[in-house]
């Protein structure tokens, strides 16, 4: 249960860090979801590999 918690706390973060540069949450999630293994990813992580998985 832990890491769940950690893992969705990890997504909002990224989620919240992507749509504080201007882009959708819809937009955010969906690219968070699409990195293999995310939920095991921490936020930093998952804000570098969004940025970087589509060229932003």
């Amino acid at each position: 249960a832990v890491v769940m918690a950690t893992s969705s706390v990890a997504v909002e973060e990224a989620v919240e860090a992507l749509v504080s540069l201007g882009y959708s949450a819809i937009e955010a999630k969906r690219w968070i979801r699409s990195i293999p293994n995310y939920e095991e990813k921490t936020a930093e992580e998952l804000l570098r590999l969004s940025l970087k998985q589509f060229g932003l």
